[in-house]
């Protein structure tokens, strides 16, 4: 893909700002706490990122990513 297409094609991802209020996630969400034998043990150890499959293109550079929307314990 040529810069000119890919340019092209990054102005179909809107900008974060370009996302209703309503629709955004107002902080990411970092679960630190695991539910064993039904009680709830904070994490300190290893977190998987979790993303959306939404992606947003930075307005100041036109690159295009996924938005992480928290993590998780591993």
């Amino acid at each position: 893909m040529t810069t000119d297409r890919g340019e092209h094609l990054a102005q179909h991802f809107p900008t974060p700002e370009d996302i209703p209020a309503e629709h955004r996630l107002a902080e990411q969400v970092h679960q630190r706490h695991s539910l064993i034998r039904g009680d709830l043990i904070e994490w300190n150890g290893p977190c998987k990122t979790v993303l959306s499959p939404v992606c947003t293109r930075d307005p100041a550079t036109g690159d295009v990513k996924q938005v992480e929307i928290g993590s998780y314990p591993v």
